[in-house]
């Protein structure tokens, strides 16, 4: 089947009379990028008259069941696509809302050519002859819920194209929505706030034996407590009656410690050998009142820091969600190591994977304390996403830096690496960062690969650990690494003549300035400088955070007071 040849084309493309946003959506997406790589401007039409010689037809047409009589469109899961050509005609169908839009996402990146790399680069290939043969298959994606939690992946065009359901990107109808959270995540006191229930009901809140009294300040909600119960029951429906597109709802530990320690609470927690026996017996009380009068949400809780060990013998419901955290764990080293720190939440991740259907995993791709300190964790990821995915995991949450403005360490490289991953855990993550680096550093790419190869050259040690939390005299990043990347990064710098790669380039250098800057003594004379020109560089780049809670300015203007 031909598309399109020397500029012209044949083929129309065919959508419902009365196309869904998302197929009318689908169509235009197609159109627009079958133009750019062909030089032909295919018309849209809808399936009021007959078919043509040569069709595309995007969504549930009238003619679908005529010329395809076995594919059942009602049968497709939300995301699942189809591509099947027949003869002269190709049919792009999937699930509603976002199985038909994928598609044609599918057909781009898989058939044409085109990748989405970032929101300010796309490759878009020229070709004389738009050919197909033969196509006829059927994807799905592996996980239900993919979040590649960083600024540059929220725009909504980037992630519907990466086919991304993120809860934080900019998704509209257009693109299909999104998963959609009711409140995210941290909900204890958003439910049930001290302010307004302490003084009157102290019983509501985390009971301390070692104080003998109840507290507020970095505590929990008592769990055992029936009218918590009630209120939460009353909270969780009305946030769901009040924005009917949502589909979970967090009901999850404030995020600190401090759980309830009352006699009624410690029973069920040292009966189920872990302080997740309180947690569970309540999210799935909380589950079992909203299940009938609202069937299509599910309530999702953190397995947690001291919530994170399975129970012993409670079973979460069906429509509840264990989100489990990452956060302990070593980010050199894969989860199916033998990493000391990562042993414990890899046994836990199969304990929960054995009771519970839907587990989801917030995972850590960043430092939280250096946004723009390098972070070598290229070579887990792929390894651990499928080692969750292995496990039954359902959704992952891939949290990067996520402040207003972006620009943390390598971040539009990550937030398309992360995108291909969570889409097919079994991609293969190097591919997609050379083809990244080759298309975003243009000239540099080179040098960019080297870079990245000097990054990871010690993370098979053993002893060597890294966490989300290093400060910036971390084993890895040692002087004489440092250095090395300074004066390879440099030289290509030097050589580069296009002023917007020259600024990407900046922007990878940034990292290493920081660092440089940030082991030498005080009194070095240099450190001005080096100042200076982070400073420029991160402005430039729109870095409005340097860290999870410090803004650049406050950062700098600490800095330069000498504190």
């Amino acid at each position: 089947m031909v598309l399109a040849h020397d500029g012209k084309s044949s083929c129309r493309i065919v959508t419902p009379q009365k196309a869904t946003p998302q197929e009318g959506y689908a169509a235009k997406e197609l159109s627009s990028f079958l133009e750019r790589i062909s030089g032909a401007t295919l018309p849209i039409v809808t399936d009021e008259g007959p078919l043509g010689d040569s069709d595309i037809l995007v969504g549930a047409v009238r003619q679908l069941s005529d010329i395809a009589p076995d594919i059942g469109v009602g049968e497709l899961g939300q995301e699942t696509s189809v591509l099947h050509q027949v003869g002269n005609h190709l049919v792009i169908v999937g699930g509603e809302p976002r199985g038909t839009l994928y598609g044609v996402y599918a057909l781009l990146e898989e058939h044409l050519g085109c990748r989405f790399f970032a929101v300010d680069e796309t490759r878009v290939p020229s070709l004389d002859t738009v050919e197909l043969k033969g196509l006829d298959e059927t994807i799905s994606p592996r996980l239900e819920y993919r979040e590649p939690f960083y600024t540059e992946a929220f725009d909504g065009d980037f992630a519907a194209r990466s086919r991304m359901n993120s809860n934080r990107a900019l998704l509209e109808e257009r693109h299909g929505g999104k998963i959609v959270y009711g409140s995210f995540v941290h909900t204890f006191y958003p439910l049930i706030s001290p302010e307004e229930f302490f003084d009157d009901h102290p019983e509501y809140f985390s009971f301390s034996r070692e104080k003998a009294e109840r507290f507020q300040e970095r505590g929990q909600l008592c769990l055992t407590n029936p009218d918590v119960l009630a209120i939460t029951i009353e909270r969780v429906r009305g946030w769901c009656l009040r924005n009917p597109d949502i589909r979970i709802v967090s009901v999850s530990q404030n995020d600190w410690h401090g759980a309830c320690e009352c006699d009624n609470c410690a029973a069920i927690d040292e009966a189920e050998e872990s302080q997740m026996g309180t947690m569970l017996q309540f999210v799935n009380q909380v589950a079992d009142a909203i299940r009938d009068d609202l069937p299509h949400v599910a309530v999702d809780t953190l397995a947690y820091q001291y919530t994170r060990k399975p129970p012993k013998t409670l079973i979460p419901r069906d429509n509840v969600i264990i989100r489990l955290c990452s956060i302990e764990c070593c980010f050199s080293h894969t989860l199916d190591s033998d990493c000391g720190d990562n042993v414990a939440f890899a046994d836990d991740i199969r304990g929960w994977s054995k009771i519970c259907q839907r587990v989801y995993i917030w995972d850590y791709v960043t430092n939280f304390g250096h946004y723009v300190q390098p972070f070598p964790n290229f070579k887990v990821l792929a390894s651990n996403i499928r080692f969750f995915a292995d496990h039954g995991v359902k959704g992952i949450f891939e949290e990067g830096n996520y402040a207003t403005g972006g620009g943390g360490e390598l971040a539009p490289l990550r937030s398309y690496v992360l995108s291909k991953l969570l889409w097919d855990p079994d991609s293969d993550p190097e591919i997609a960062t050379k083809e990244f680096v080759e298309q975003y550093y243009g000239t540099a790419s080179n040098t960019v690969m080297e870079y990245l190869d000097l990054l990871h050259a010690d993370v098979d040690d053993p002893d060597k650990h890294l966490h989300i939390f290093d400060r910036p005299d971390v084993l890895f990043l040692t002087d004489g690494f440092v250095a090395e990347a300074l004066q390879l990064l440099e030289g290509a710098l030097a050589n580069i003549t296009n002023e917007a790669t020259a600024q990407r380039m900046e922007m990878v250098i940034a990292p290493l300035i920081y660092l440089k800057w940030a082991r030498l003594d005080e009194s070095d004379p240099l450190r001005g400088a080096l100042l200076d020109r982070f400073e420029e560089t991160a402005r430039r780049g729109g870095v409005a955070f340097l860290s999870e809670r410090t803004t650049l300015d406050a950062w700098l203007e600490k800095v330069r007071a000498g504190n």
